[in-house]
């Protein structure tokens, strides 16, 4: 029942002492942890994570601690900086370079040092996410040197910024030496932060909830208090209005000693009588007894929270010593700690008594306290948090010192604080001159939140904007949102307002926002119809006139793609998009046209330029720990590698840009679920393509986009693959109804034509296979993409049937054999092989089919792998049983780990590159040699090269 730490005795708490001895314990031998003790105010919370400190240290841990504070609830990274501070700037430089070793480097502008290489709050504009990736990788070093605890306190008040890193770590703690010891109030339905509703609701993470004092440990409590015998009635009575709570039952106890009440049965009725209803009043009633100066005193301490005595005394006009027999007396009284700085001894105490201010009184304190810290040059996040507990009074010098707090806030990865801070300012309101750029930041600011109001603010943003420069990037951000949300009409109206505002004054600016309504409109059946002319217009424009921007031709490529128009053409269009722009600027707001650039280089089969652009993107964009850019590329990247059969790289790029982030990257995330459901019906897989479908219902989120059309046409094959020909046909044709409202006629955007006339035949109606498998190759012919138009021949031949239908499978043959696109050489001389086995020619069939059989095993195309077996043994093969082996049966995740391994990188750089933990590097390796039949790194290179070819050591740049 009573457990002893630190000399205090710690009444039933046996089991919460039992399991955070426990989680030590796992720290110790290298298992991570997070425990989330619950209770609400009083019940002992602090007691149990100061003990977890001192036991923790007592078994060799590094201990670092933290607390919450309702007074800096915006104060960004708040937490973070109160764990990670104090080691990272005590550290000696040699010490502090190898804590701040690679990713862990990006958070080191929050603890005010400086590594070389980190420059992420210049070149990214949310690096949200690659601060959070370089903390976790910063404990990740703290704890390569000793096993680490991290106990925090009042968490329910931490910061948003310094959650987003707990739920971060929590993911991944157990694959750390970490134990977190973390405690919070319960969250009710209207002040329950859902991201502490996350932390605790995750795998590693339990949550032990604290439960009220029985009443024989609080007459044990008052006997200790009291130091003497109590009657159980008195036990009883004190149980009843204190509910077992710790801090009520010591609150009671110290009005009963200075009443000095006897514990017996007969007091009953005067304890109920001082119930700590009351704490509240019963601290403000102790205050009211104490001189003048502690009650001048206990107010500003409250307002500052945890103070140093000085700041305090001049905030309450008091003089140093003054204000030091002040404290001392406050420490008497129990309301504040003895010692310095100034803390009170329960945040219950702390809010009892602000709460007992005037509201204008403690508004004004908090200014006082904001100009004061401001005066002796504290950080702009310090007063901004006194300044956001103001009323507004149109002070400049409010909005003048919390702009300077977001933005340091935005470069800091934690746009909430920004938001709140911008929209204090707002209410002030700031001066007319200054109310633009306000405006402009808060919205740039809540966009990077992803809060519902940044529409709102850009917009006014953009009424008031004077300069060129700002009007086309507030113009970009805004129609960009829009666009993303699935409001693409409202997005073309903002595009098209500044474009027609700025036409006759900054001719390059309007025509790089007719590029940007292009871009919008034409992905869109909703407003397809309206992309023709300006399609028409530009595409004059371009072609006449010089000073065209280059982001104009990246969304021209797209559009001559979906036209169907030459894949020459196009690809000439996309390559422009590159001329004074080779590459993703890290800088850059308008993204877009890199990205329909490259895809138009995929779709017009020019995939080792596309690919090698994507890899050079993201290359860098892991570089700098851009998450959001890494998403995007990954699912444009992931088409490319499908497109050439390279089945287990589209699988991982896939995946990576559906399971990476905490939200999906918009509707580009359509385009990863498209291959990734292909990619597995492809490897035989159709249950987990149809869990994933079923996971994510991007084709109904997204039902006028071309990203939408792309689900249901993979969804449509992935039917046919199942043997659904009837399901399959009602994708596909939906998928065709979508692409004809988007005016794309183009079977490079996606062959459904194709697909949907297998479908036809398989249903017994080979007319209407016929008529679609016809148009296919003629629009594909006139594309000549050999890609394209081998996979219409194709469906051709087997519509067709016969000699004819052979003849139109042999060019299928012909057409891919000189292409990049393996997975669809190898289907076409698999169903060439089954057609001529069909027609009697058993022996030019097994010519046909072993090809055929050696490729899809190469593409681990299981599904195809096995009927192109099934057809050779029916033509009078003997195929050996295949089994994937070697660097076939490596999975996405092995592969990947395995490149970046053979490209000489260590394995704590390929989890910073990848996202993932050192010890998921450690497993993928050691499952990687296992199937390899390897032992050492250096063999890597060798092991990973393709059949027949030689080995190369891939460059960081090609992952």
């Amino acid at each position: 029942m009573v457990a002893v730490d630190g000399g205090q005795a710690l009444l039933e708490r046996d089991d919460a002492l039992a399991r955070i001895d426990q989680r030590l314990r796992d720290a110790a031998a290298g298992r991570g942890s997070l425990l989330l003790l619950e209770g609400p105010a009083g019940i002992g919370k602090t007691r149990l994570v100061v003990a977890a400190g001192r036991r923790g240290r007592g078994l060799g841990l590094t201990a670092l601690s933290a607390r919450g504070s309702e007074l800096e609830r915006d104060f960004a990274y708040g937490l973070v900086r109160q764990l990670f501070e104090a080691p990272v700037v005590a550290a000696a430089p040699p010490d502090r370079a190898e804590l701040l070793a690679g990713a862990a480097g990006h958070a080191a502008s929050l603890f005010g040092v400086a590594t070389a290489g980190d420059q992420i709050a210049g070149t990214l504009l949310d690096p949200s996410f690659a601060i959070l990736h370089g903390l976790y990788w910063l404990c990740a070093n703290l704890a390569r040197r000793c096993p680490l605890l991290l106990c925090i306190d009042d968490v329910h008040w931490a910061d948003q910024a310094s959650l987003r890193f707990l739920h971060y770590l929590g993911r991944r703690v157990e694959e750390l030496p970490v134990a977190v010891v973390a405690a919070a109030r319960p969250g009710g339905p209207a002040d329950g932060s859902p991201l502490l509703a996350a932390i605790a609701a995750g795998p590693p993470a339990e949550v032990f909830v604290l439960t009220p004092l029985s009443e024989r440990a609080v007459a044990e409590l008052v006997r200790l208090g009291l130091g003497a015998d109590v009657e159980p009635a008195f036990a009883s009575a004190c149980h009843e209005v204190t509910g077992g709570v710790p801090f009520l039952v010591h609150e009671l106890i110290r009005a009963i000693a200075e009443q000095e009440i006897e514990p017996t049965a007969a007091a009953c009725s005067r304890v109920t009588a001082l119930a700590p209803r009351a704490v509240s009043q019963s601290v403000v009633r102790r205050l009211s007894r104490l001189a003048a100066a502690a009650r001048q005193l206990a107010p500003a301490a409250a307002v500052l929270g945890e103070a140093d005595l000085r700041l305090a005394a001049g905030l309450a006009g008091l003089d140093p010593g003054a204000a030091a027999a002040a404290a001392d007396e406050l420490a008497a009284a129990g309301i504040l700690e003895a010692g310095r700085p100034l803390c009170f001894v329960h945040p219950i105490v702390r809010a009892a008594v602000e709460a007992d201010l005037p509201p204008g009184q403690r508004a004004s304190l908090h200014a006082g306290a904001a100009q004061r810290l401001a005066d002796e040059g504290a950080s702009a996040h310090r007063v901004a948090a006194h300044l956001l507990a103001t009323d507004p009074a149109g002070d400049d010098w409010v909005v003048e010192s919390l702009r300077p707090a977001a933005r340091s806030a935005i470069a800091s990865g934690a746009p909430d604080s920004a938001v709140a801070y911008l929209r204090r300012a707002l209410a002030e309101p700031p001066p007319g001159p200054l109310r633009p750029g306000v405006l402009l930041e808060l919205g740039f600011a809540e966009s990077y939140a992803a809060d519902p109001q940044a529409a709102a603010h850009l917009e006014q943003a953009l009424d008031t904007a004077a300069e060129t420069a700002a009007q086309v990037s507030i113009t970009l951000a805004l129609g960009r949102l829009l666009q993303i949300d699935g409001r693409t009409r409202e997005s073309l109206a903002v595009f098209d307002r500044t474009r027609s505002r700025l036409a006759s004054t900054d001719r390059r600016a309007a025509l790089t926002l007719e590029g940007a309504a292009l871009g919008a409109a034409q992905l869109d059946a909703d407003t397809a119809g309206e992309a023709a002319q300006r399609i028409a217009r530009l595409r004059r424009l371009a072609e006449e006139q010089p000073g065209v921007p280059p982001s104009v031709f990246g969304m021209l490529a797209i559009a001559a793609t979906m036209a169907n128009e030459p894949a020459e053409t196009a690809a000439r269009l996309a390559l422009r998009a590159f001329d004074r722009s080779p590459k993703l600027l890290p800088e850059a707001v308008d993204r877009p046209p890199f990205f329909y650039a490259c895809i138009t280089l995929t779709l017009a089969e020019r995939f080792d330029e596309a690919l090698r652009r994507f890899d050079d993107a993201l290359a860098d964009a892991r570089r700098l720990g851009s998450l959001p850019r890494v998403l995007g590329l990954s699912c444009y990247r992931a088409l490319a590698n499908l497109r050439i059969g390279n089945l287990a790289d589209a699988e991982a790029d896939a995946r990576v840009a559906l399971e990476t982030g905490p939200r999906l990257p918009g509707f580009n995330a359509a385009c990863a679920l498209a291959v990734l459901l292909e990619t597995l019906a492809e490897r035989g897989q159709p249950e987990a393509a149809e869990a994933v479908g079923q996971r994510y219902r991007l084709a109904e989120q997204y039902p006028t986009m071309v990203h939408g059309g792309w689900v249901l046409a993979a969804r449509g094959r992935l039917q046919l693959a199942e043997l659904r020909p009837a399901a399959a046909l009602t994708d596909l044709l939906a998928a065709g109804d979508l692409f004809a409202r988007l005016r794309s006629p183009s079977p490079a955007i996606a062959p459904w034509r194709s697909d949907a006339a297998l479908a036809h035949l398989a249903l017994g109606a080979p007319a209407d296979a016929r008529a679609l498998a016809a148009e296919e190759v003629t629009l594909a012919q006139a594309y000549h993409g050999p890609r394209t138009l081998g996979i219409a021949l194709r469906a051709a031949g087997l519509a067709e049937g016969g000699r004819r239908g052979i003849e139109l499978l042999r060019q299928a043959v012909r057409l891919l054999e000189g292409s990049a696109a393996r997975l669809e050489h190898a289907r076409a001389l698999t169903d060439l092989g089954a057609a001529l086995r069909r027609a009697g020619h058993r022996a030019e069939s097994r010519e046909m089919l072993r090809p055929a059989l050696d490729l899809a095993h190469r593409c681990a195309a299981l599904a195809l792998t096995e009927r192109a077996r099934t057809e050779l043994i029916a033509a009078g093969g003997r195929p050996r049983r295949l089994v994937l082996s070697g660097l076939d049966s490596l999975t996405p995740g092995e592969r990947r780990v395995a490149q970046l391994a053979a490209a000489g990188l260590s394995n704590r750089d390929i989890a910073q590159n990848l996202f993932i933990t050192a010890r998921t590097v450690e497993g993928h390796l050691t499952h990687a040699y296992h199937k390899l039949a390897i032992t050492t790194r250096e063999q890597l290179p060798a092991a990973l090269a393709p059949p027949g070819g030689k080995a190369a050591t891939p460059s960081l740049a090609s992952r």
